[in-house]
């Protein structure tokens, strides 16, 4: 885009009148106005200065280095995250066509089933707070396995108590930790329920 140029005006000055006291001086007070307005109130000559106007694309901020990386962090450990539940919940959902405690008609065996199943789950869902924790380690986001682990947790389930807080560099991984936690508990719910109708529909 060309320059565009902008005229400015740049005005001197008022000059204090002097006393007349002869015809002489009033030639000489005239002599000594400066040409342009009347009343000897002169402008300086027009001035014009060229100032570049810049594209949109160039006042926009240039993506900070290393952004994409951590996108790319964040999508490696959410890709994790879904492989590790996704194994865990098809090995789960082969144990129970094999074994025939799910549709025995005593109570107790099938309710220590579905706890064991249960359990299965939470376990799962604890190694991928795990697997955050230790790259939360890795990044020296965190000072130790506990507090990593911690902030893992309290952000994998939602719950954010806001007391521990990711370096401002790495914030962004807080928003992806929780997506994936909502993610992987709809999998298990869908899952857990899978094997409640599978119970009924035997009996």
């Amino acid at each position: 885009m060309p320059p565009v140029e902008a005229c400015v005006l740049r005005f001197a000055p008022e000059l204090p009148e002097q006393p007349e006291l002869h015809s002489g001086a009033r030639s000489t007070s005239a002599a000594r106005a400066k040409p342009g307005l009347p009343g000897g109130r002169g402008v300086a000559p027009r001035t014009c200065a060229r100032s570049p106007i810049l594209p949109p694309a160039a006042m926009l901020e240039p993506v900070p280095e290393g952004t994409l990386m951590k996108f790319a962090y964040g999508w490696a450990l959410l890709a994790g995250c879904v492989g590790l539940h996704a194994a865990g919940l098809i090995t789960l959902s082969g144990w129970l066509g094999k074994a025939g405690e799910l549709h025995s008609q005593r109570f107790l065996l099938r309710l220590w089933r579905l706890v064991r199943m249960a359990g299965a789950i939470i376990l799962l869902h604890m190694l991928q707070i795990l697997f955050w924790a230790l790259f939360y380690m890795w990044k020296d986001c965190m000072p130790d396995l506990s507090t990593a682990f911690y902030f893992s947790a309290v952000t994998y389930t939602t719950v954010g108590y806001g007391d521990l807080v990711l370096p401002p560099e790495w914030r962004n991984m807080a928003g992806v930790e929780p997506l994936t936690g909502i993610l992987m508990a709809g999998l298990s719910t869908g899952f857990f329920f899978m094997a409640l109708n599978r119970m009924f529909e035997e009996q």
